[in-house]
């Protein structure tokens, strides 16, 4: 069931997402993609029940938390071994990058996280 709903992104009509995004943590095997993704799945529909919404935000932001944090730690190890985690295609995701699922959830936080930055300076100026 995980499979079928990942890779039709069919996850708005998943009765309980915050399950779906627990399993996706915790089932997959790059751990950024993962919480990145888990992130977005929160962050699908909107929802008359303003308590609930509310509930999905936090929950999304504590996992785009942890990506920010594993992503952050790879980073001050090796810079380059970093970039090649955060442009490099992952199975089960489409084949799009943590990159491609961080900009398609609008996880601006880890965008905007220093490592990130500088991966996107060194592509903007062809280094």
């Amino acid at each position: 069931i995980l499979q079928n709903y990942e890779s039709q992104q069919n996850y708005k009509n998943f009765p309980d997402r915050k399950e779906l995004a627990y399993i996706i943590w915790t089932k997959g095997q790059h751990c950024i993609a993962s919480a990145l993704q888990a992130s977005k799945i929160l962050k699908a529909k909107e929802m008359k029940d303003k308590d609930l919404l509310q509930e999905m935000k936090l929950l999304a932001e504590e996992y785009e938390d942890r990506a920010i944090s594993v992503f952050t730690e790879c980073y001050h190890t090796d810079a380059n071994r970093a970039y090649k985690l955060l442009n490099r295609a992952v199975e089960n995701k489409k084949g799009s990058s943590c990159l491609e699922i961080a900009i398609s959830a609008k996880n601006d936080s880890f965008i905007a996280q220093a490592g990130v930055q500088a991966y996107l300076t060194k592509v903007w100026y062809g280094v």
